[in-house]
């Protein structure tokens, strides 16, 4: 029998994603499975899409929208930020919906995303409520970016954004850009698509050699193992990125404001991506 969960049934002081794993019994699954695959990064190569055209809009919605910065208890990054692909219309933080991605407002710089919770007494609908953020914003919607989304993502996009970083001493990441942890894949796996950069940019995993991701590719890697991004030295380039989140899953039913468990749910999200069951016209490259 389908699992449904309705958004109306989730407490307050609990995320809706944890509601659901717990409910369902998605949390044993995932720890049943999740040793299938031991890959830890995957890099990918997206066919049958116009990459110029996508580039054209992107920076033509950032032209119009405004970078926002990542926000924090001391107000707005003026390096690491960009624009929501998604929003929560029930935010607790008081933020408009193209900045409701960015960070959470009661948390300092310092404290990104996995474990830093305890500023919030009601998960539901804040930051950290990774599957309340399913409506699509004006940049979502805007041009070539709406087709090239709605045409490639086949599960439900959830906490994502058009991530830009600006030219920066590359001594700042000692402490603004810290290293931190996301979800499991399981609850949130997330596809990285270079739009602009330069070389300059690094990505780096724990015990991982720094790389640099190539405009042209997507990437996508365990993020609940602490990495970060960095500059290894000075440049004038934005580094522009679409941070695309999915629920491998669960889909959700706009309609009725509910979660339903899909034919994929126990498939490692890795397999459910090189099947085409997330993205589609997709060619692994390579993973390691």
């Amino acid at each position: 029998m389908t699992n449904k969960i309705y958004c109306d049934e989730i407490p307050d002081d609990i995320s809706t994603e944890k509601y659901i794993y717990r409910k369902t019994n998605t949390w044993g699954k995932w720890l049943e499975i999740k040793n299938q695959l031991n890959y830890k990064k995957l890099e990918l190569k997206i066919d049958n899409y116009d990459h110029e055209l996508l580039k054209r809009d992107t920076l033509s919605a950032l032209d119009i929208f405004k970078f926002r910065g990542w926000n924090s208890d001391t107000g707005q990054s003026t390096v690491y930020g960009g624009l929501s692909l998604v929003s929560n219309p029930y935010l607790q933080d008081d933020v408009d919906p193209e900045s409701s991605t960015l960070g959470a407002t009661k948390n300092s710089r310092s404290e990104y995303f996995y474990n830093h919770t305890s500023n919030y007494k009601k998960l539901k609908n804040s930051y950290f409520d990774t599957y309340g953020f399913t409506e699509k914003t004006a940049i979502y919607n805007y041009g070539y970016i709406k087709e090239f989304l709605d045409s490639k993502f086949q599960r439900t996009i959830i906490r994502s954004r058009l991530a830009v970083m600006k030219p920066h001493k590359p001594t700042l990441q000692l402490s603004e850009l810290q290293w931190h942890r996301d979800e499991y894949i399981c609850q949130n796996l997330r596809i990285n698509i270079p739009i602009s950069t330069s070389p300059e940019y690094g990505f780096e995993m724990l015990n991982e050699k720094v790389y640099h991701l190539e405009e042209g590719k997507a990437y996508t890697w365990d993020t609940n193992i602490p990495h970060r991004v960095l500059l290894t030295d000075n440049t004038t380039a934005d580094r522009i990125h679409f941070v695309i989140g999915i629920s491998p899953w669960f889909d959700y039913d706009k309609d009725n404001r509910c979660w339903i468990q899909n034919e994929y749910w126990g498939k490692h999200p890795f397999q459910m991506l090189m099947d085409g069951e997330i993205l589609s016209d997709v060619k692994i490259l390579k993973a390691e």
